[in-house]
């Protein structure tokens, strides 16, 4: 009876992943930029990605919820339809918050019986396209960040300042000073290049070259940009000389946009002791410089001379193709290794670009779906052999 219980389960479970990725929605971010008493009607698409017949709840949530609406609240897709165009409209109010205000709408499979008093819960699939309003804040206003990039083959460390204005006046004149620390030492300083004008709403970049003239080891660069008479300090830390644990490639195997994207670090080890502890944190920013998420490995203990793979997960539900910027994390031996890529998301893959190297998807197109449903099928053949074999073995004892 265990393995009937056991059989009975896999069914279930069968039919509670065949909701999960039954769903698309297209765009995954709608960005707009704040005017009083806005009225704007936004195009979305829903993808019926498993061609069948289908009922789909639309609501909103998040700080913008009440001037975000739906016409339809419940709409519905036919097996025939792969995709179906929808509307939500935006009333904004004379004010906001300064700074970004957000909502989702929120398409929701709902159970085909869901009138029958009797149905059984099960589970559905929801997916949300995003909805962002900036408001300027008052005066003048910059968000900014600091990406380090090594290139050891000219022993060059370059420094990359993306700024967005978000104030509500034009800044002019932005220039940086870049302080570079060893504990809190000044070991160098110098200046960024210049940007003479930043219109609201607009990203520029500041840049720098550092040629080191000192030993190996972990750095902190303190940044303090000025811009007609404000200043913002950043910071961030790095690391100077040959990389003991030095990143070999990166690969995506088996994407599909909108489910999980299991990427793979391969790193080598040079030293001749074993690296214990260390980890790969990711971090991915969209155009505005808005953290899209912050992922992390587990640890990992790495033999002298040796090469890791380490592993981390990306949940791209909500993401959209396009390009996209990340930071990458090594930590091992209260050692810090910075890397910055440019990743490129397409509907089926996934490729890095910025440390000297181009690394793409493996290519396939097998996705985890599908790799779950051989394993169960495969689990079904076995207990069903079992079966057979059981009543067989039970009628021949009678």
């Amino acid at each position: 009876m265990d393995k009937i219980k056991v059989l009975f389960g896999i069914f279930i479970f069968i039919i509670l992943i065949s909701n999960v990725y039954s769903l698309g929605i297209s765009p995954g971010r709608t960005t707009i930029e704040f005017v009083p008493g806005l009225e704007k009607q936004v195009e979305f698409q829903v993808i019926n990605t498993e061609n069948k017949d289908i009922n789909i709840a639309l609501s909103i949530e998040g700080d913008l919820k009440d001037y975000v609406n739906v016409s339809d609240e419940v709409v519905s897709l036919s097996k025939v339809e792969s995709s179906k165009k929808f509307n939500y409209s935006i009333n904004l109010p004379n004010e906001l918050p300064p700074g970004l205000n957000t909502a989702n709408v929120m398409a929701l499979e709902l159970p085909k019986d869901i009138n029958d008093p009797g149905m059984v819960l099960q589970a559905t699939v929801a997916v949300i396209t995003q909805v962002y309003v900036y408001v300027p804040y008052p005066g003048k206003y910059i968000e900014a960040s600091l990406d380090v990039v090594s290139k050891e083959d000219t022993n060059t460390i370059n420094f990359f300042i993306p700024i967005v204005s978000r104030g509500e006046e034009e800044i002019g004149n932005i220039e940086a000073l870049i302080n570079i620390y060893k504990g809190q030492e000044i070991v160098s300083s110098f200046n960024s290049s210049k940007v003479f004008t930043i219109k609201t709403g607009e990203r520029r970049e500041l840049t720098a070259f550092w040629n080191p003239d000192v030993s190996d080891g972990s750095y902190r660069a303190v940044v303090t940009i000025f811009f007609d008479d404000e200043i913002v300090v950043i910071e961030k830390e790095f690391y100077v000389g040959e990389e003991n644990l030095n990143l070999i490639g990166i690969s995506v195997d088996d994407f599909t946009l909108g489910e999980v994207a299991k990427i793979r670090l391969l790193v080598q080890n040079k030293l001749s002791e074993t690296v214990l502890n260390a980890y790969a944190n990711m971090k991915f920013f969209d155009s505005d410089l808005k953290q899209l998420a912050d992922i992390r490995s587990i640890e990992y203990n790495i033999s002298p001379n040796s090469n890791q793979e380490m592993i981390t997960y990306w949940d791209t539900e909500s993401v959209e193709e396009g390009l996209y910027n990340s930071e990458l994390n090594l930590n091992y031996n209260q050692t810090l290794i910075n890397k910055n890529f440019k990743v490129q998301v397409n509907q089926d893959s996934i490729s890095f670009s910025g440390v000297g190297f181009v690394v793409t998807d493996a290519g396939g197109r097998t996705s985890i779906t599908t790799v779950l449903y051989i394993v169960i099928g495969v689990l079904i053949a076995g207990n069903l052999i079992w079966l057979l074999w059981y009543l067989r073995n039970r009628n021949r004892k009678k």
